[in-house]
């Protein structure tokens, strides 16, 4: 049940916000940071990144953490 979630999600994400190329500073657009203050509305943030490819890489099996 929540493997399938996790390949939902992250195919959504994937399918819908991810770019991919040397041209990109970041993999996932239209994050945001802090709505409330109004900040980083809209842009790539880091830890996006880094979680979008924690997550994938431990659902190809991989069973440690990235960092």
């Amino acid at each position: 049940m929540y493997r399938d979630g996790a390949e939902r999600i992250l195919t959504s994400l994937t399918e819908r916000y991810a770019s991919f190329g040397p041209e990109r500073e970041y993999i996932l657009r239209e994050g945001t940071g802090h709505k409330p203050a109004g900040q980083n509305i809209n842009v790539g943030l880091i830890y996006g990144d880094y979680f979008y490819v924690e997550a994938v890489s431990k659902l190809r099996g991989w069973g440690r953490s990235i960092f």
